[in-house]
């Protein structure tokens, strides 16, 4: 079994990753389940896979084309923001709360600039919120 990771979009375009084999093509499923966990398991409950997820949605495509641009731009800010030795993308859900978003929108020189990314975050969270178990949204 065979694998490509999706990367996220480049100019509207999805990009994918280098295909990876979990599996010998007799693998039984309950082994490749495991070999495909243990590849994208981590990449699950972050905020970089909540946010993927909204901006692949029917949600997101019925915006306007200027709305899309402007949330997929807050979109990249948000995932590729520096926390510690991280991004803010890789930071698990369960970890988020209301002091970690106020501390990363502080570092805006603006509150129109943070309003935008709070925006963003709201409505991707409540959208995964109704079709995952996530964590509630801070």
């Amino acid at each position: 079994m065979r694998f490509k990771p999706y990367l996220g979009r480049v100019n509207g375009k999805i990009k994918w990753g280098r295909t990876i084999t979990i599996a010998p093509p007799n693998t039984p499923m309950s082994e490749v389940w495991r070999a495909y966990e243990e590849v994208v398991g981590d990449e699950r409950q972050t905020l970089g896979w909540l946010l993927a997820l909204y901006r692949d949605s029917d949600r997101f495509r019925e915006l306007s084309p200027k709305s899309q641009q402007d949330y997929a731009k807050a979109i990249e800010k948000l995932t590729g923001a520096p926390v510690g030795n991280d991004r803010f993308g890789s930071v698990e859900l369960r970890l988020i709360d209301k002091r970690s978003i106020r501390s990363y929108l502080d570092t805006y020189p603006s509150p129109v600039a943070a309003n935008r990314q709070i925006a963003v975050l709201k409505s991707a969270w409540n959208w995964v919120l109704e079709r995952y178990n996530v964590p509630e949204n801070p």
